[in-house]
């Protein structure tokens, strides 16, 4: 599980993937430092960008399950992705 840091407030700077390997990397400024997550053997990527609260590029919050990485953003938008997270 992806609980080591509170990402709450952090910044999503960017989203990556690498369409061949099947990895998306998804980078945050957080206030420890910049924290780079790697998803791997990615099976799908849904993400709206509506900003149904307001504009803001601030995460609310972040979890983990076993098959899926969810981030909320502060604007009211959600970005799932579908595949495999191991923490490094």
């Amino acid at each position: 599980m992806l609980h080591a840091f509170d990402a709450h407030g952090a910044v999503l700077t960017e989203l990556r993937v690498n369409w061949a390997a099947g990895t998306r990397q998804v980078s945050l400024r957080h206030h420890t430092g910049l924290k780079v997550l790697t998803i791997h053997k990615l099976r799908a990527l849904t993400l709206s960008r509506a900003f149904p609260w307001g504009f803001s590029e601030s995460i609310h919050a972040l979890s983990t399950g076993e098959d899926a990485l969810t981030i909320e953003m502060q604007s009211g938008d959600t970005i799932r992705i579908d595949g495999q997270y191991l923490p490094t």
